[in-house]
């Protein structure tokens, strides 16, 4: 849920680590954490060099003012610094957009994300992981704890065994 990088205006910073591991694991330009991040939060200070705010959003050819405020639509983004359709699709299959914070199913997210989730849980180790609770979900922390094993650690404040919403 991309709109987890803002909690009460400001950036997260778990949520902005989770989110640039995604981007270097789907091999997208590390940018885009900030460019979004600074996209959604309120206040009107870049986050780095490679983000914007509205001084720059407002000198394009299509004069925008930044979000500033969680999104409800994925399209929303394309005006982001760095951002474009073909960058947004292949970025669309890992993230959404909800109302509110909420957690990564661990039943049904992409490897990717999983892996995305630690900071010692390798792509190949994210894959058998997936793999094996595909033959059995894992119901709660004891079931992916012990499914883990010596892979690695996910932060378990970030995630859910059950979903709320579906498309």
């Amino acid at each position: 849920n991309l709109n987890n990088l803002v909690r009460a205006g400001r950036v997260d910073g778990t949520q902005l680590t989770i989110f640039r591991r995604l981007l270097a694991n789907l091999r997208l330009p590390a940018e885009l954490a900030e460019g979004i991040a600074d996209w959604l939060d309120a206040d009107d200070e870049p986050l780095g060099p490679a983000s914007a705010e509205n001084d720059y959003y407002r000198q394009q050819a299509r004069p925008v003012d930044a979000a500033n405020r969680a999104i409800v639509n994925l399209n929303e983004l394309l005006p982001v610094r760095g951002m474009d359709a073909r960058l947004l699709g292949q970025l669309r299959p890992y993230v959404t957009v909800l109302p509110g914070f909420s957690r990564v199913n661990v039943n049904t997210a992409a490897p990717e994300l999983l892996a995305a989730l630690s900071d010692d849980l390798g792509l190949d180790d994210a894959y058998a992981l997936a793999a094996q609770r595909d033959k059995a979900h894992f119901r709660n922390l004891g079931d992916l704890r012990n499914a883990l094993g010596a892979r690695g650690s996910l932060d378990e404040r970030q995630v859910a065994f059950a979903s709320q919403y579906f498309l």
